[in-house]
């Protein structure tokens, strides 16, 4: 690569990375960085991969992660419905959004 084109590799790269720190739109950016909005895109993907390489590979001083031991939620039996003129329905825990919509649906029509 010419020496031409690893400066601009260089420039775009690091504008992509301050950009990415400070957070906000790339538009918003590149307008208050005075960069043509349009190029800073095509920088984006042009350079994609290698920023993506380099970031995993890079150690910055920035928030340390810390990843906590998740448990699930142990699985209704079953749920009870009390309705107010007395009607009680139980249903198994397993039922899901649309099964639940229907029997609320039915439950709403008078016969």
């Amino acid at each position: 690569m010419s020496k031409r084109g690893t400066s601009r590799r260089e420039f775009w790269i690091s504008h992509l990375r301050k950009w990415r720190t400070q957070g906000g739109t790339m538009k918003a950016y590149a307008q208050a960085n005075k960069l043509a909005v349009g190029n800073f895109y095509a920088a984006k993907s042009a350079y994609a991969r290698e920023l993506t390489r380099n970031d995993r590979t890079a150690t910055t001083d920035g928030p340390k992660i810390t990843l906590l031991p998740v448990q699930r939620a142990p699985a209704l039996e079953s749920i009870r419905v009390s309705l107010p003129n007395g009607v009680r329905i139980e249903v198994p825990g397993i039922v899901n959004g649309e099964q639940w919509r229907a029997l609320l649906e039915s439950l709403g029509h008078r016969g």
